[in-house]
């Protein structure tokens, strides 16, 4: 299946890069493409560090509408694209730890 076909049939959602006060961070929005492909690639923060992302991680996220935590960034995924500086409230997170497993931990 061609990439642009594959596309067309994938579910399109947004990353955002959050700050400490769960306000989205200028110029951080990406476009992804299919829960299961990101899931594959990883996301990469704005300043190009890869984080590697389980598919149940991702889509607990997605679906729920939580924020996950590294230890140097934040994320929040959508269908909605959202507007910079925009502030998300009661929001649950999950910490990931450094061996990659990852435990819920409120924000």
């Amino acid at each position: 299946m061609s990439e642009e076909d594959r596309m067309k049939i994938s579910t399109m959602f947004y990353q955002y890069e959050i700050d400490s006060d769960n306000a989205i961070i200028p110029n951080t929005e990406k476009i992804l493409f299919g829960l299961k492909e990101t899931s594959r690639i990883g996301i990469t923060s704005v300043n190009n560090k890869h984080y590697s992302i389980q598919y149940d991680t991702l889509k607990g996220h997605h679906d729920n509408k939580m924020i996950w935590v590294t230890p140097e960034h934040k994320f929040y995924f959508t269908d909605d694209p959202l507007t910079d500086g925009f502030i998300l409230n009661s929001v649950i997170g999950n910490t990931e730890l450094p061996d990659n497993r990852s435990r819920g931990a409120g924000l």
